[in-house]
């Protein structure tokens, strides 16, 4: 093997050198053993070994069966030589949209299966934005930081391997690059539905960003016939009034929600799944609503300029 040393670095410096085998795609880490030293070595070493036995996490090392871990604490790995850091996408402007949303699925897919794991147990390892990479080859994200799953929370039990803090580092990704594609769905919760929004918001996919709206009850003509303002299906005169007429006898708040569908399919340009999705919803929830007519608990933007439409004029 042919090491060459690398100046790959974190942006918030660092406890090691870093040599690269390009040939076998292998990364070593050398300790800098002046700077940091590990307290605990046999505990370092069991916990690297064995990141694999943990399923939801070995989806995010890469090849973990690779890991060789020297008595210094150093270690070698695979190496991913074509990645994109997920601290650098907001800087970096030449990713396409192809990318942008392919790296969008895999962080939404990232923090359900990391809030599933610490459902259960406590989070491992440091989940900041500069350990992940996307690798472009495989179109899948993997957290690069081995050492850290000692460090957190066995060390230090902070924001880095706290699930609420992680959560607010994915959801700001998570909004950035969707602004920087324009892909996302749109949904109303209607407010007869809102006191079981806690149980609807875990069956809606992806969740980007959710806020309260207020529509006065004397603009609510107005505003839901612009809702549905490019929603061709819907026979406006005739489905609309009715449901108007029902919201009135409700409060004025309702729950405007941005979200993700990973590889939509449409027909006739209308996404196949936020059908289905609709349908889900208001079938399981429509019999908790006292006096239910059709379309007083949720309305799902059929595509995405129906989405960014309805976000734009009433989200913000």
């Amino acid at each position: 093997m042919e090491f060459v040393k690398s100046n790959l670095k974190s942006p918030f410096g660092g406890y090691f050198d870093i040599f690269i085998d390009y040939s076998n795609n292998i990364i070593y880490k050398k300790i800098k053993s002046d700077l940091f030293t590990i307290s605990n070595i046999k505990a370092y070493t069991n916990i690297l070994n064995n990141i694999g036995n943990e399923p939801i996490l070995n989806k995010y090392i890469l090849n973990s069966q690779t890991i060789k871990v020297e008595n210094t604490g150093s270690y070698y790995s695979t190496y991913i030589p074509n990645g994109i850091r997920l601290y650098d996408i907001e800087k970096n402007t030449e990713i396409n949209d192809e990318i942008l949303n392919n790296i969008l699925n895999v962080v939404c897919e990232l923090k359900k299966n990391l809030n599933e794991y610490s459902n259960k147990k406590k989070l491992k390892g440091d989940w900041a934005l500069h350990n992940l990479i996307y690798c472009l080859d495989r179109k899948k994200v993997y957290n690069i930081d081995l050492e850290g799953f000692y460090t957190y929370p066995l060390i230090y039990d902070n924001g880095n391997c706290d699930i609420k803090y992680c959560n607010k580092r994915f959801d700001d990704l998570i909004i950035l690059l969707s602004n920087r594609i324009n892909n996302y769905f749109t949904l109303i919760l209607w407010n007869p539905t809102l006191f079981q929004v806690d149980n609807i918001l875990r069956d809606i996919p992806n969740i980007i960003e959710k806020k309260t709206i207020i529509i006065e009850k004397e603009k609510l003509y107005e505003t839901i016939f612009d809702i549905y303002k490019l929603d061709k299906r819907c026979s406006h005169n005739i489905v609309l009034p009715p449901k108007i007429e029902m919201l009135k006898k409700y409060e004025t708040t309702h729950m405007i929600i941005k979200f993700n569908i990973n590889n939509p399919t449409y027909n006739k340009n209308i996404c196949n799944e936020a059908v289905r999705l609709k349908e889900i919803i208001r079938n399981k929830y429509k019999c908790n609503v006292k006096n239910y007519i059709k379309d007083i608990i949720i309305h799902v933007a059929d595509n995405f300029e129906q989405s960014k439409y309805i976000w734009d004029k009433n989200a913000n």
